[in-house]
């Protein structure tokens, strides 16, 4: 654009956090422009918890390729009342996976958004195995909250020297993932929104 001083880059990820903004999902606009400060230019990212892909619509202007990890499957039993839940509640888990596979076909086809269809457990066993060679440079948890302890246990080992895992759920509303963070990863540090996050 004549006149503009953005790069090609910059355009990308300002649209990117546009077309987030318009996604289902919960995280922050502030979320995001810490993501874009943290993540940009890294090469591997696993998100755990990916869900509708607002956060994956992020990560995907500023990674070369992102694990996206979740069931995609709505536990009824954790839904709120409100609209969000009541749009998951509408919903199954087959039809938010295909959802989620058409928001990203070409990122997909490119081979630079990855979705696993398999619980955190599970997942970074397997990954543990296929990423000896290459670890993350960042690990994003937004997923199940009452299971962060397990998933900071599970997902450290796969981020590199230097690298950061982070999530999200900081803040008084939930105490379990205050105590989590606090218990399992020691030096944490306080983002913006409810984001902790800790260089490994």
């Amino acid at each position: 654009m004549p006149g503009s001083n953005k790069s090609s880059g910059d355009e990308k990820i300002d649209y990117a956090l546009r077309q987030a903004l318009k996604t289902p999902g919960t995280i922050t606009e502030e979320t995001m422009f810490w993501l874009v400060e943290k993540a940009k230019g890294m090469s591997l990212v696993v998100e755990v918890g990916a869900w509708r892909g607002r956060t994956t619509m992020v990560l995907a202007s500023l990674v070369k390729k992102i694990l996206a990890v979740d069931t995609w499957e709505p536990n009824p039993k954790k839904l709120r009342r409100d609209s969000l839940s009541d749009a998951m509640r509408k919903v199954g888990g087959d039809e938010l996976f295909t959802e989620y596979c058409l928001r990203f076909s070409k990122e997909i086809r490119e081979g630079r958004v990855v979705p696993l269809r398999i619980n955190s457990k599970r997942a970074a066993g397997m990954l543990f195995v296929h990423m000896f060679w290459k670890k993350a440079d960042m690990v994003f948890i937004d997923a199940e909250r009452t299971e962060l302890a397990v998933d900071i246990r599970a997902f450290g080992p796969l981020v590199r020297e230097g690298g950061i895992i982070c999530g999200l759920g900081y803040c008084e509303r939930w105490p379990e993932v205050m105590r989590d963070v606090e218990g399992h990863a020691p030096g944490f540090q306080r983002g913006p929104s409810s984001i902790w996050w800790k260089e490994v």
